[in-house]
This record gives structure tokens, C-alpha cells and sequence, in this order.
């Protein structure tokens, strides 16, 4: 193949505990596709989030994060301050960058950026 192509991309994030894991990211709406030992993988839509467990994490030493390009930015803001996901310094803004942005985080202090982009 001459022009090779990057076509997907999917975090692996980690967690002290798959179950934990999954009902936080189910009041996300995101559901279980596959579960192993010590892997777990999460869909919503078009994205999946991968988890490796990690049961030594130290939450406040884990530097994991991840950028979520999405439509609908202010429903879905509103829905994850309403169970708690968003980060307390992450308070939808628009960026000098052409983004509407916020930050939600999860129990074992993963980042998700969340990001629509105004206008064309």
C-alpha cells in the first residue's frame, strides 16, 4: 500500500476495578462490549473506551486522558453534571480554537475532554 491511512483510534484507560468501571460509564450511557480478566471494553455510539485493570492505581498519579469530538456538546454537558462525571474545573467554554468544550472524570481519575466544534 503506497498511501498507508490511519483510520481509528481508541484509549486504553485504566481502572482499579472493571465493575466499578462499568457503573460509572453506564450512567454515561456507554455499554459493555467485551470483558476479559483484566480488560474491559465500553461503547457509545461511535466511540469505544478500552480499560486494562490496574488494581495498584494510584488515581492522583494517573495522568491517562483522552479527546471525545461529539455533536449535541450542551444536552450532553447538562446530562453528566446531573450524575457528577463533569470535572470541577472542566465547566463548558468556547475555546480561541473554534471548540465548545468540557472535561469530565471518572472514579480512577481518567480525563475525558469533550469537544463540538462551533461553526463550519
Amino acid at each position: 500500500m503506497e498511501n498507508p491511512a490511519l483510520r481509528r483510534a481508541t484509549p486504553i484507560l485504566l481502572s482499579r476495578d472493571l465493575d466499578e468501571t462499568i457503573l460509572f460509564y453506564d450512567k454515561l450511557d456507554f455499554r459493555q462490549v467485551a470483558r476479559y480478566d483484566d480488560y474491559l471494553i465500553l461503547r457509545r455510539d461511535d466511540v469505544d473506551l478500552h480499560f486494562t485493570r490496574w488494581p495498584d492505581l494510584d488515581p492522583k498519579r494517573n495522568s491517562c486522558a483522552c479527546y471525545l469530538y461529539v455533536e449535541g456538546i450542551d444536552a450532553l454537558y447538562e446530562a453528566w453534571l446531573h450524575v457528577g462525571a463533569v470535572h470541577p474545573n472542566g465547566k463548558i467554554n468556547d475555546t480561541a480554537y473554534g471548540m465548545r468544550e468540557f472535561a469530565a472524570i471518572d472514579e480512577d481519575l481518567n480525563l475525558l475532554r469533550i469537544g463540538e466544534q462551533m461553526g463550519p
